[in-house]
């Protein structure tokens, strides 16, 4: 049997346990009420708020750069496909110079020469634009070359691109070189089949909505 020291001890040591937990209770349901307490003022508000929007608003201010530079791109592509068909169809129209200008099919004046028709194809190669007047004066200074490089630049679309570098290796090859230079419909026809594009045909010029048979509908 305990002893009535020993007892004493117990009742002691347990009343120190009881003490303890209800300290322990007590500060955590103080701790709770003060976090309810500090979220429901304006500052906890404030903060928390912040803490939700800013992730949200840093998307949102992502998203719309997107936005604009993809516009931006898209704005830059049409203003080069616009020009790149003025310039192809200003070559056409030169060849059609050089002959008794007859639709759909034309044939070479009897003064037009092999060298009259390299000129006006030669243009089509230049670095810097001659011999057709640029449509835009930003690309006053950029050749069919340089303006097919641009064009690649504002797109991603792996078919465009595609298209895009068949037209560059045709223009650095000059293709439209090769062959009889007096069977001017042919070269015509190359310039609309090979070289045209169907977003350079939207400013309606003259000759970009023909065919490779009948190059001068």
């Amino acid at each position: 049997m305990l002893s009535e020291e020993e007892k004493a001890k117990i009742v002691e040591v347990e009343s120190f346990r009881k003490e303890i937990r209800e300290t322990l209770a007590k500060a955590e349901k103080t701790k709770g009420s003060s976090i309810r307490t500090f979220l429901n003022s304006q500052l906890g508000l404030l903060i928390v708020t912040a803490a939700l929007i800013t992730p949200v608003a840093a998307l949102f201010t992502q998203l719309q750069q997107e936005v604009v530079a993809r516009r931006k791109a898209s704005a830059a592509a049409e203003a080069v496909d616009f020009e790149l068909g003025y310039r192809l169809s200003q070559v056409l129209m030169q060849l059609y110079e050089l002959t008794d200008k007859k639709t759909p099919r034309a044939s070479p004046l009897p003064s037009t020469t092999s060298e009259n028709v390299r000129t006006i194809l030669a243009a089509l190669a230049e670095p810097e634009p001659k011999l057709i007047r640029p449509l835009a004066a930003e690309y006053k200074k950029l050749g069919i070359e340089e303006l097919l490089l641009e064009r690649k630049k504002n797109t991603s679309d792996s078919r465009t691109k595609a298209a895009l570098d068949s037209r560059l290796a045709a223009v650095l090859g000059k293709r439209f070189l090769e062959g009889n230079l007096l069977d001017i419909n042919d070269k015509a026809g190359y310039i609309i089949a090979e070289l045209m594009m169907p977003e350079w045909k939207k400013g309606a010029f003259y000759f970009s909505d023909c065919s490779r048979q009948a190059p001068f509908c």
